[in-house]
Order: C-alpha cells, then sequence, then structure tokens
C-alpha cells in the first residue's frame, strides 16, 4: 500500500525560507531552495521597525513641540484656538494609526514563534494567524477559557493595544482649547493679570480726581467712559446668572425688567497689550434710576437770563407737577428741537456735592426733553436719582469703587467738564450740560 509522505511546510511571507518553483524563459521549471538565515531576517525586522520608532519619535516629538508653543504664547486668539486644536487632532489621529499599525506587525511576526512553540488545533491556529485583528484574538481568548496561559496572554494583549489607543485619547481630551468665544478663555500658565485701578478716573497714569488735578478732566473723562459704551452691544439679562454664563462678547448688560445696566469686569493677560482677549470675571456694578419725577412747563413762563457766555445766553424753564415747583437755568447753546438736555445742577463738583447727592453713591440728574416737528411731543422735565452700585464679589481692596467715583459716574451722562463763574460770584459754578440730538 502506497504511503504518503508528509510535505513540506511553507514558511510566512517575510522570506524566512521557501521552496519555490520559478520558471525559466525556456519553460522548464527549475526548484530554488533558499537558506534560512535567523540573523539577516532579525536584521530585516530590526530595519522596518526601527523606521517606524522613528516615525512614532517624530509625532511624539511635534506634539511636545506644540504643545509647548502654544504654552509659552499665554494670550490666544480665537483663530488661534482652532488652529491648535487642528494640529493636535491632525496628530492624535496620525499617532492613533501609527500605533495601530505597529501592534499589527507585530503581531504578524510573532505569531510564527508562538506556533513554533507548542501544538495548537486547526481553529487555534487560524485564530493566531489572524492574530493582526483583535477581533479574531479576542475570539481565541474567549474559547480558551481553560487554558489559562493563552487566554491571560490574549488578554494582556489585548488590553496593551487598548491601553496605546487610550494614550492617544487621553491626550486629545486634556489638551485641547474650547474653540469658542464664550466667557470660558484659555489659561495656559500661572502669572500676573492687568487689573484696572478703580479708586478715580485715571489719564496717562495720574489720577484725575486727585487735589492738584484740575476737575474738569476727571468729568471730561467720565462723560467719555460713557460715549464709548454708545458703540457697543448692550446684551440682556434678568438675573447675574445669566450675565456670567454670557458669550466673551459681552461685557455691557441693560436689565430686561427695569432701566438697571451692569458692566463685567474683566482682566487681562499682561501680555495682551491690544487687550483684546478679556479674561471675564465674577464682579460686577450696575447703574440704576430710582423713582422719577415728570414735571410740566409752566406755560410760557419762560425767560433769559445774562451770564459769562453773553446777554441771555441762558433760558430758565419754571416747571411743576402739581405738587412741586421748581425752575431751572439751562446753557441756550444746549437746547434744541426734537432733543433731550441732560443737566448737572450741582454748585461743587459730583464728588463733593451735596444739595443734589441723593445718597454717597447717588446723584439727582434733570432731563430736559424738547418738543420738535419730528418727534411730535410736547416738553417734559425729568428729574432722576441715579445710584451706582457697589462692586459685587470683590477679592481685593483694589477692587473696590470708592463713593466719590461713584458719584461722578452717576452725573457723567450731563457732564462736560465746563465750568461757569455767575457774574459777581468769584467762585467756580460746576452747572453743567449735555445735548443729545433727537435723544
Amino acid at each position: 500500500m502506497a504511503r504518503e509522505e508528509p510535505q513540506p511546510l511553507l514558511q510566512n511571507q517575510s522570506g524566512n525560507e521557501s521552496d519555490r518553483i520559478e520558471e525559466h524563459k525556456d519553460g522548464n521549471a527549475q526548484e530554488l531552495t533558499k537558506t534560512f538565515n535567523p540573523r539577516t531576517q532579525a536584521w530585516e525586522i530590526f530595519r522596518q521597525q526601527f523606521w517606524r520608532l522613528l516615525f512614532t519619535a517624530a509625532l511624539v516629538a511635534l506634539v511636545i513641540i506644540t504643545l509647548t508653543i502654544y504654552d509659552n504664547r499665554q494670550a490666544i486668539a480665537h483663530g488661534d484656538k482652532n488652529a491648535f486644536n487642528t494640529i493636535t487632532t491632525i496628530l492624535n489621529l496620525a499617532l492613533g494609526l501609527n500605533f495601530f499599525e505597529a501592534f499589527k506587525d507585530m503581531a504578524k511576526v510573532l505569531r510564527w514563534r508562538v506556533l513554533a512553540n507548542r501544538k495548537f488545533t486547526v481553529r487555534e491556529t487560524d485564530l493566531i494567524l489572524g492574530g493582526e485583528s483583535l477581533l479574531k484574538l479576542s475570539t481565541l481568548m474567549r474559547e480558551s477559557m481553560k487554558k489559562p496561559l493563552t487566554c491571560s496572554v490574549c488578554a494582556c494583549w489585548l488590553a496593551l493595544n487598548l491601553l496605546a489607543q487610550a494614550s492617544v485619547a487621553i491626550i486629545s481630551l486634556t489638551y485641547s482649547m474650547d474653540s469658542g468665544v464664550d466667557s470660558t478663555t484659555i489659561t495656559t500658565s500661572s502669572g500676573m493679570v492687568s487689573v484696572p485701578r478703580l479708586d478715580c478716573y485715571y489719564n496717562n497714569g495720574s489720577c484725575t480726581t486727585a487735589p492738584d488735578q484740575p476737575p474738569e478732566i476727571a468729568q471730561n473723562e467720565a462723560h467719555a467712559y460713557g460715549e464709548l459704551t454708545q458703540g457697543l452691544e448692550a446684551c440682556p439679562y434678568t438675573t447675574d446668572e445669566e450675565i456670567f454664563s454670557s458669550s466673551q462678547d459681552c461685557q455691557y448688560f441693560s436689565s430686561n425688567n427695569s432701566q438697571e445696566f451692569a458692566y463685567r469686569f474683566a482682566e487681562y493677560n499682561t501680555r495682551d497689550r491690544r487687550r483684546a482677549y478679556p479674561y471675564q470675571t465674577q464682579r460686577l456694578i450696575k447703574t440704576s434710576p430710582g423713582q422719577c419725577y415728570q414735571y410740566t412747563p409752566r406755560g410760557n413762563d419762560i425767560y433769559f437770563t445774562d451770564s459769562r457766555d453773553g446777554p441771555q445766553s441762558m433760558v430758565v424753564h419754571r416747571f411743576s407737577n402739581g405738587n412741586d415747583e421748581d425752575l431751572i437755568a439751562v446753557s441756550r447753546s444746549k437746547t434744541a428741537f426734537d432733543s433731550t438736555t441732560y443737566a448737572y445742577t450741582g454748585i461743587h463738583a459730583p464728588q463733593n456735592a451735596s444739595a443734589v447727592a441723593c445718597g454717597p453713591r447717588c446723584i439727582w440728574v434733570y432731563a430736559i426733553r424738547f418738543d420738535g416737528t419730528v418727534t411730535h411731543r410736547g416738553t417734559d422735565i425729568f428729574k432722576c436719582p441715579i445710584t451706582v452700585s457697589t462692586v459685587t464679589n470683590i477679592a481685593d481692596p483694589a477692587h473696590i469703587v470708592p463713593d466719590n467715583t461713584a458719584r461722578m459716574a452717576a452725573a457723567s451722562i450731563a457732564l462736560t467738564g465746563r465750568y461757569t463763574n455767575p457774574i459777581g460770584d468769584p467762585m467756580k459754578h460746576w452747572q453743567q450740560y449735555q445735548l443729545y440730538p433727537y435723544g
């Protein structure tokens, strides 16, 4: 009876050894035998893995360099946030794919060593040959529960693969920047911040409310700061929580329920010379009118008086509301049809006011709303107490706005920084008026 001789097994595709048949040009087949050289094969594997190791090291170095560059910049713009997230995402994906392919190559090499160490069933051999697939490896682990060594080796290999992928994911979760423009800004290092000085109005580093400074400078600055806010959006709010959760673009707020306005203080990185990227704090200051009184001018009971500006340069309005009667003198240059003139009527500067003060941080302000052909309204006079609150959530005495600065801010809508010397009175009088066309 004929006996079938066992045939030699073909080795792996990497060329460890093989019996190959090469067909010559003349059509004759010739058997070629290649002697397996373990040293040559080892160097070939090392060469392949060495280049992969260099590529992995380069990716890791790029990740570290990117993090270092952005960490040293400190003040990071919105566009730079997007650039950082894009770069790190690309590097993390490349690093993850590189780890995945590296483990696959290692599995293809090691599977031959595993098969050479012991005997396996056909099913186990098939799964080991497909060991670069984590799905087949998990199947081998599940089917080898009664073989502790095989099961534990599979579990360790799976855990090593998952750990490598998880480490890349952790980098993405840990080192990422919010690409939005809300109030959660990026702080890359501890250091100094730029905080506004609130004890007075400053001009070129000098306190304009100091005794040796002309009072008109501070008054003009107080009004100028108010004018600057007119070009900015005032975001609506109902509660303070809505302010704290608002976008980074909002710094001024108007209440939905009353004529109350709020300002949220910001701090800046000292390297942010343009003050373009604020860190919004939890500190707020608010201003609001109290109960206003509306008056109606008494018919034609208006007359003119002289002043330093010339003969009959002041117009005097007598008004009443049924209970009170009073009068107010306004410069004729500050009156116009279809406009509103705000008046500060105190003799002393606002920070030293007494007669027109309605509290330590409150000033009475008049508003004369003139009639006209555009608005089709009559002339009315309003008297309102304007109050500036204290700063909330302060953490340092430097955050406090003193009472005299608050009163200056309360009167700022009417201030021009121009005083008058009534005829026959050498003392400066600080009555001031601001005209707002079509106000």
